[in-house]
Parts: C-alpha cells; sequence; structure tokens
C-alpha cells in the first residue's frame, strides 16, 4: 500500500514543478513533499504522515491506496506552513518511518518503519 505511486511522485516534484494551487507558475516552490488530493481538497483528513527515506515527506488520508501520480499534490512547505503546523508532534518522525492514527480527532499516532526495499524508490 505504501509503495504504490511514492516513487513516481518524488521524482516529479524534486523539481520544484508544483501543483500547487493559487500560487503563480513564475514562483519557485519549496516542495518537501505530497498530499493527496482527498486531504488537500479537505474531503478527509490525514491519517497517514510518511517520512521517506530520501527526506521527502507524504500527508495522505489512509483510505485510499492512490495508484495514480494525478491522487497527489505537491506540498510546498513555504505556502502549507500553517497547514503543517498541525502535525509538529511529528517532527521527529525519522526517514523511513511512517506513523498512523485512527481518525482525525485521534492524537495518538503509532509509528512503523518502511520496508528496507523502499530506500532506493
Amino acid at each position: 500500500m505504501l509503495t504504490s505511486a511514492f516513487g513516481m511522485v518524488r521524482r516529479a516534484e524534486r523539481g520544484n514543478q508544483a501543483n500547487s494551487d493559487g500560487v503563480s507558475e513564475n514562483t519557485k516552490h519549496n516542495i518537501r513533499g505530497c498530499m493527496c488530493r482527498h486531504v488537500h481538497e479537505g474531503s478527509l483528513p490525514v491519517r497517514q504522515v510518511i517520512h521517506h527515506y530520501d527526506g521527502f515527506w507524504e500527508f495522505n488520508c489512509g483510505v485510499e491506496d492512490h495508484p495514480d501520480l494525478d491522487d497527489f499534490v505537491g506540498l510546498c512547505a513555504d505556502c502549507n506552513r500553517e497547514r503543517l503546523a498541525a502535525f509538529k508532534m511529528l517532527v521527529d518522525l525519522q526517514p523511513g518511518q511512517w506513523a498512523q492514527r485512527a481518525s482525525e480527532n485521534d492524537n495518538k499516532w503509532e509509528l512503523f518503519l518502511l520496508p528496507p526495499e523502499d530506500q532506493g524508490a
């Protein structure tokens, strides 16, 4: 489940070609990760936070598998600073770890390790 489109997303977003709404195309984005469209559009809360081995962050709903690159939106750290502040308790999440919670109101996050084979993704 955690490896479906993530490698594609990281490669596509590393070039700072963000898919951020409301920001001029001429603005250089500080792409540090991605979020699924459900989270981006506010239809579902963040239930999974993944810190990939290469330092890339991913915020997703944990409901859908998201097999397509179109399921994700580039996450500019500067454009989303206020939104990301809600996840400051996960700032110590190390590369290769991911966290999951049961619901939006659950402040208890379970921590997991990504499979070692994801290191090269």
